[in-house]
């Protein structure tokens, strides 16, 4: 009779501990999960524009990367060039296309929810007298749209051609509800 206690009793210790083990599996489970850093999902949208035409471009590549994410996508046409960037911290764009000046722009994502443009104004590698007017007239005269109090652009020039152009702006979604 003795025996069948100290059986009992050994059977419900171990169920006890097996119990106990679970319950510190899932708990560890749980502040893993609530350790993790969150995604912060914002969207990008990439408008690539002839500067002389005034044209949206097609049939070009487009490199987005991030040390933990890359895109590379070839644009065959001006619709749908929307992306998420899962991580905050810095990002690059690379644009080529055959006849024209490559560009690259880098920019910080910000850690909110938050919508991006950048737009891309691109000059052909060779352009006439009149086109070197016209290219120039525009890059400097480029419209302010109205932007929210959290966004704005950021205008970007490049040293070895001034007629390249690169705007960045961005909303921050949590400031506009």
């Amino acid at each position: 009779m003795r025996k069948v206690k100290n059986l009992n009793n050994e059977k419900s210790i171990a169920t006890a501990l097996k119990l106990l083990a679970i319950f510190t599996l899932l708990v560890n489970y749980s502040l893993a999960q609530n350790s993790q850093p969150q995604k912060v999902v914002n969207v990008l949208k990439v408008e690539i524009i002839d500067i002389v035409e005034r044209n949206h471009l097609t049939d070009l590549q487009l490199i987005i990367w991030h040390k933990k994410d890359t895109v590379n996508i070839h644009i065959d046409s001006v619709y749908n060039l929307f992306f998420e960037l899962n991580f905050p911290g810095k990002y690059y764009a690379k644009v080529i296309k055959e006849g024209y000046d490559t560009l690259i722009m880098d920019w910080e994502n910000p850690a909110l929810p938050s919508e991006l443009i950048l737009e891309f104004y691109m000059p052909k590698k060779v352009l006439s007298r009149k086109e070197k007017r016209i290219a120039h007239k525009y890059s400097v005269n480029l419209p302010e749209r109205n932007s929210y109090e959290n966004g704005g652009f950021e205008k970007t020039r490049f040293v070895f051609n001034e007629l390249c152009v690169i705007r960045y702006r961005y909303f921050n979604l949590e400031g506009m509800r």
